[in-house]
């Protein structure tokens, strides 16, 4: 995996939804925008570790030549009072108190 450093501290991204057959992201999840990966760094994982970072941070995986499956788990706590406006819907469940 590689990421770019502190780039969690820059604007939010727009994602292009480009559909792959052979990606399981159903949406892709690339950035629309051209970024310059000059500084990017790789973060070697190995086979069962984790990667836990920013939900901003520009981050890319590239193709998993091993035979097991690669599995990625996105977790955000925001508030309740948070409202969806993109264009793909999101879900979300309560996990703390009340939702008014």
């Amino acid at each position: 995996m590689q990421v770019i450093p502190a780039s969690n501290n820059n604007q939010l991204f727009e994602h292009n939804d480009d559909i792959n057959a052979d990606d399981m992201i159903p949406l892709g999840q690339g950035l629309a925008a051209e970024v310059d990966t000059s500084s990017a760094v790789s973060m070697a994982l190995q086979a069962g570790q984790t990667s836990l970072h920013h939900t901003k941070l520009i981050h890319a995986s590239f193709n998993n030549s091993c035979s097991e499956r690669r599995i990625g788990f996105g977790i955000s706590h925001i508030p309740a009072s948070v409202k969806d406006i993109g264009k793909t819907p999101e879900y979300a469940l309560l996990d703390k108190g009340e939702d008014r």
